[in-house]
């Protein structure tokens, strides 16, 4: 039997390669199916054509049935994964509202023991102006201080300003 070659004129498979290969095909790919034809018989070209055909159809039916399970299946499963996803959604919103509870309750709790120790020493203060004792000690470090600043001789402040010139 011919080849595909030999029975056909010698532009027929180029014409027809022209009319039927994609634009974004590779010339080579296009050169080795060339080949591939030209060495092919009628009867191999026939069961090429029907292996062609046959895998056309099993590709038809896996896209028609895909179609068919995400009509059947999308609606429902969509919703429920939708649920889901908001579910997920809803627990983050409540976890972040907890943590910012937190964090305020924190920032209370911490101004709440500042407040604390400010009242503390004001405390501390109010009743160490009311202390007798510590009254007593205060005037004993003023007259120290009085003490240490007189010098014998008795120099004032201002014989001090005249002998430095300040």
């Amino acid at each position: 039997m011919a080849t595909v070659a030999e029975a056909l004129p010698a532009n027929a498979i180029d014409e027809m390669l022209q009319e039927i290969a994609p634009a974004d095909l590779d010339n080579e790919d296009i050169i080795q199916f060339k080949n591939y034809l030209q060495q092919k018989d009628a009867r191999q070209l026939h069961s090429l054509e029907e292996d062609l055909r046959a895998a056309a159809r099993v590709r038809g039916r896996k896209i028609i049935l895909r179609e068919r399970l995400l009509e059947r299946l999308g609606t429902d499963w969509l919703r429920k994964q939708q649920e889901m996803v908001e579910g997920e959604l809803a627990t983050i919103e409540v976890a972040k509202d907890t943590i910012d509870f937190n964090v305020l309750e924190l920032e209370l709790s911490g101004q709440t023991w500042k407040l604390g120790k400010i009242t503390r020493v004001l405390r501390l203060d109010e009743q160490a102006n009311t202390d007798p004792l510590i009254d007593m000690i205060k005037r004993r470090e003023a007259e120290d201080e009085a003490g240490m600043m007189q010098v014998d001789g008795g120099i004032d402040d201002d014989r001090l300003d005249t002998m430095f010139g300040l």
